[in-house]
C-alpha cells in the first residue's frame, strides 16, 4: 500500500559521491541501500518539501519501498525503535546469545589491549575464570529466559582474556547447553590466540563445531612486536602451529584478527595478505589501536585501512573489522534482512564470577548475578543499559549518519575515555567508522539490486562485475541470524 498523504525525502538518508558520476545512498536507520544516477538524484530532490503524488511510477515506488520517501507525517525514529525492540526489556526476549568470559586472564601481553586497560579501573575486582558450575547456572538461567522467547536458534560465545586458559569450560559449557536447548541449534564460536590449542584440543573443538576466531598481527617480524608472552617472548611461531592445528583437525577458522598500532602499521603490506592466503584464511577482522590513534586524523588512517583492504582483496582476503559493523548491516539488508541485525543488544554477557555486566571488557559495575536473572532483567539499571543500547535510542549515536547500521560500536571507548578523562578517543573511533563505511560504499558495485536492473534510474553494470558483486555480498555476510 502506498503512504497516506504526502510524501517527503527521508531526513535519514546519506549521500556518498562515486567517481562513475552516480551516487550511493543508504539510510542511517534502516540501511536500505540504492546507487543513483543524476535522473534519480534529480527526483529524489524534487521531495525535499512534502509533495502530494496522484500517481506511483515504478520508479517512486521503488523509492518508498527502500524508504527514501516516506509519508510526511510518518515517525522514522519512533518506527525503528520500535521494530527494533518490540518487548520490553525485562522480558530477556530481545536475547538471542549468550557470552561466557571463560577467563578473564591472559597468557600474552599485548600493549594495546582494551580489556586490561578496563579491568585496571577496578582494583578490587581480581581478573578470574568462570567455574564449571557458574557456567551451568549461567547457561540454565539464560536457556530460561530463552523458553519464553521467540528464537529457536541461540548463540553461545566464548571470550577472555584467553578463553583457552579455561578450555575445560568452553567444551562442558558448550556440550552442557547443546544437551538441554532441543528447539533449535545452539551456534558456538570463540576468540583464541591459539598458542595454547593441542591436537587434542583441536580434535574437541572441531567435535562440537565450535568455530574459532584466530588474532595474527602481521608477518612473523611485525606480529612478534606486539603480540608477546609476559615474559616477552615472541608468538608468532607458536599462534601459526596452533592454527594449523585447528584447520588439520576440521575446526572451522572463521576469521584472523589483527590489530594494527602506530608501531606496526607502516610495516604490513601485500605479503602479510599472501601470508594469509597461503594459510587458507579468507575473511580478516583488521582494528586499530583504539586506546592510542594510530594515526592523528582518522580520515587518514580510513585511506590507508582502505589501500590494505585492497591488497587484502587482491589475494582473495576479504578484509573487515568491527568498524564494518556498519558495511556488514548494509549487505545483510541488501540481502533481504528487514532491518539491520541487532548488535550487543542481543547478548547476555556473564563475566567470570557469574555477574551478568554491560560491556564485555566491563570497567564498570556489574548489573547482578546470572543466578537471579529475573531479577537484574526487571531492575532499573538492566533497563537503563538496555535502553541506552537500543538501536535508535544510543545517547552519543543519535544523529550518526550510521547510527542504526553501526550501533554504538565506539561505545567501550567512551567509557574507558570518561574514566581515564582521555578526550577525543570515542570522537576518534566514530570518525575512523564513518569514513570506513563511506569508502567501501563509494569504492564498491555493492549497492546494485538485482530486481533494478533494468530500471531507467539506475545505470546497468557489465554482468562479470555484478556477479562479482554477489560474491562480495555473500562474503560480508558474517552478522548473524538474520533479522526479518
Amino acid at each position: 500500500m502506498p503512504p497516506v498523504g504526502p510524501l517527503v525525502r527521508s531526513r535519514f538518508l546519506v549521500r556518498v559521491s562515486r567517481e562513475d558520476g552516480d551516487a550511493a545512498y543508504f539510510h542511517s536507520l534502516l540501511g536500505t541501500s540504492l546507487v543513483l544516477n543524476p535522473a534519480a538524484e534529480a527526483l529524489l530532490d524534487g521531495f525535499a518539501a512534502p509533495t502530494a503524488v496522484d500517481r506511483l511510477t515504478p520508479e517512486l515506488r521503488t523509492l518508498v519501498a527502500r524508504r527514501f520517501l516516506v509519508d510526511a507525517t510518518a515517525d522514522e525514529r519512533a518506527e525503528f525503535v520500535h521494530h527494533m525492540r518490540p518487548d520490553a526489556p525485562e522480558t530477556g526476549a530481545h536475547l538471542q546469545g549468550l557470552l561466557l568470559l571463560a577467563a578473564e586472564q591472559c597468557n600474552l601481553a599485548c600493549p594495546y589491549c582494551i580489556k586490561d586497560k578496563l579491568m585496571d579501573l577496578r582494583p578490587d575486582r581480581p581478573q578470574a575464570r568462570i567455574a564449571v558450575e557458574t557456567a551451568r547456572h549461567a547457561i540454565d538461567a539464560f536457556l530460561a529466559v530463552a523458553e519464553r522467547g521467540p528464537h529457536t536458534d541461540l548463540g553461545l560465545q566464548f571470550r577472555g582474556g584467553e578463553a583457552l586458559l579455561n578450555a575445560e569450560v568452553v567444551l562442558d559449557a558448550t556440550r552442557y547447553m547443546r544437551a538441554r536447548w532441543t528447539r533449535g541449534d545452539v551456534v558456538v564460536s570463540m576468540v583464541s590466540n591459539a598458542t595454547l590449542v593441542t591436537d587434542a584440543l583441536a580434535r574437541s573443538l572441531a567435535e562440537l563445531g565450535i568455530t574459532v576466531e584466530v588474532s595474527l598481527d602481521g608477518p612473523r617480524a611485525v606480529h612478534d612486536l606486539v603480540r608477546v608472552t609476559k615474559g616477552g617472548r615472541p608468538t608468532y611461531d607458536r599462534v601459526v602451529a596452533g592454527f594449523a592445528r585447528l584447520v588439520a583437525a576440521g575446526v572451522e577458522v572463521t576469521n584472523v584478527n589483527t590489530t594494527v598500532t602506530a608501531e606496526t602499521l607502516p610495516l604490513i603490506d601485500a605479503s602479510f595478505f599472501a601470508e594469509l592466503a597461503r594459510l587458507g584464511v579468507r575473511h580478516v577482522n583488521l582494528e586499530p589501536d583504539v586506546l592510542r590513534p594510530v594515526l592523528a586524523d582518522p580520515r587518514e588512517l580510513a585511506a590507508r585501512v582502505l589501500e590494505m583492504r585492497a591488497l587484502a582483496n587482491a589475494h582473495g582476503v576479504e578484509l573487515l573489522g568491527c568498524w564494518g559493523r556498519a558495511v556488514r548491516a548494509l549487505a545483510l539488508v541488501r540481502q533481504g534482512a528487514a532491518l539491520p541485525p541487532p548488535a550487543d543488544y542481543a547478548l547476555l554477557i556473564v563475566d567470570a564470577l557469574g555477574h551478568v555486566v554491560p560491556w564485555e571488557y566491563n570497567g564498570v559495575a556489574d548489573l547482578g548475578p546470572v543466578a537471579d536473572l529475573p531479577a537484574v532483567l526487571a531492575s532499573e539499571g538492566f533497563r537503563r543499559h538496555a535502553e541506552s543500547r537500543s538501536a535508535g535510542r544510543i545517547p552519543e549515536c543519535v544523529g550518526c549518519e550510521v547510527e542504526g547500521l553501526c550501533q554504538g560500536n565506539a561505545s567501550t571507548t567512551l567509557v574507558y575515555e570518561r574514566a581515564t578523562g582521555r578526550s577525543g578517543l570515542f570522537e576518534h573511533r566514530c570518525e575512523l567508522i564513518r569514513a570506513m563505511t563511506r569508502g567501501v560504499v563509494a569504492t564498491a558495485n555493492a549497492f546494485d539490486v538485482p530486481a533494478l536492473r533494468s530500471s531507467r534510474l539506475w545505470r546497468r553494470r557489465p554482468r562479470r562485475r555484478r556477479a562479482a558483486v554477489a560474491r562480495r555480498a555473500a562474503v560480508l555476510d558474517t552478522a548473524g541470524p538474520r533479522g526479518r
